[in-house]
């Protein structure tokens, strides 16, 4: 054929016709999976996130229960002090014992009371614990509100614990100490 001639020749598109349908087939297969999967994704994520949800509600309600029977408990032993006015290491560790806390609370780590002492009473306050054998026969003879120094005008001395022996090193510590927290 030559070069100058004006008519270009004949493209043979059979090839192209044929694989036409295959490429079509082919975008659409492609586009319906990326949606099936897009839309499978979607579906899994708000079942994970549903889940998520129940089970953060879920563990929201038992954790506030636990903390309302734990709540109880101490209301309990709020209740024997305002019954008895000043209530007794007997009788704080009788009401411990029939709570069955170590059972019925197994996350409690320790009961304490520890009441407002001022400097002036300090003295004759670790004098009364020293003799109090309500519970051991050798009384309290170690007890001291700690720390010593500064003297300061009040104290919360720790001076019951139950159970006992679990925390005893507790015995004496003032809480408005902040420097045995660290």
């Amino acid at each position: 054929m030559p070069i100058d001639d004006p008519k270009p020749a004949p493209v043979n598109d059979t090839p192209a016709r044929h694989t036409r349908p295959a490429w079509l087939a082919l975008i659409l297969g492609v586009t319906l999976s990326v949606g099936a999967w897009w839309g499978a994704a979607q579906r899994i994520q708000a079942e994970a996130d549903a889940a998520l949800q129940r089970d953060a509600t879920d563990l929201t309600r038992r954790f506030e229960e636990q903390m309302a029977h734990h709540l109880a408990m101490l209301q309990g032993f709020q209740a024997l002090f305002a019954s008895h006015g000043e209530a007794g290491r007997d009788a704080f560790h009788r009401h411990y014992q029939a709570l069955n806390a170590e059972q019925t609370y197994p996350a409690l780590w320790a009961v304490h009371y520890a009441p407002l002492v001022s400097e002036g009473e300090r003295d004759a306050f670790e004098a009364q614990v020293q003799a109090d054998r309500s519970l051991h026969e050798q009384g309290y003879t170690g007890f001291h509100i700690r720390p010593a120094e500064p003297a300061r005008i009040q104290y919360v001395p720790v001076t019951y614990v139950e159970p006992a022996g679990r925390s005893d090193s507790m015995l004496g510590q003032d809480l408005l100490d902040v420097g045995h927290r660290d």
